[in-house]
């Protein structure tokens, strides 16, 4: 499954009931107001032109507007920033310590925030072994040889 279709099931399931009444029965807005973090590589380059063509109100700060690593600065940020949902796909290829800090310190800001979905590539697989369209199942069985 491409990550364009996965976005399609994952944004027909939030618009379900849209038609009748959006923001009275899924508590969704109509045309929502999006959070990107990681939008200069693959995953995040591919997002945003998906949500062009849907005609989302996409965000896409850099690090100076958004330091992940702070805590403080995130919640700074998400406060002022009213998001319907984030996308997190910001790493850190050299450090598990600051990916793992990204996503708590927005995590801890959930309540700025509707809906947050975490997306990763492929890499975090062990390449060494890699096959097409791979379970996630995968990755308990083959540890990735780098920290990525």
């Amino acid at each position: 499954m491409t990550i364009i279709a996965i976005l399609d099931l994952l944004f027909g399931i939030l618009y379900l009931k849209k038609s009748t009444a959006p923001e009275a029965i899924s508590g969704v807005p109509v045309n929502m107001n999006i959070g990107l973090t990681g939008f200069s590589e693959f995953v995040g380059k591919n997002l945003i032109e998906y949500f062009e063509t849907r005609n989302e109100d996409i965000h896409c700060p850099k690090r100076e507007q958004l330091n992940l690593l702070d805590a403080t600065f995130v919640s700074d940020y998400l406060n002022n920033n009213k998001y319907d949902l984030v996308i997190h796909c910001g790493i850190n290829i050299n450090s598990v310590e600051e990916n793992l800090k990204m996503y708590f310190n927005l995590e801890r800001c959930s309540r700025h925030f509707g809906k947050m979905f975490c997306i990763g590539s492929g890499a975090e697989y062990d390449m060494r072994n890699y096959t097409v369209r791979m379970k996630e199942t995968y990755f308990k069985n083959n540890i990735p040889a780098d920290i990525y």
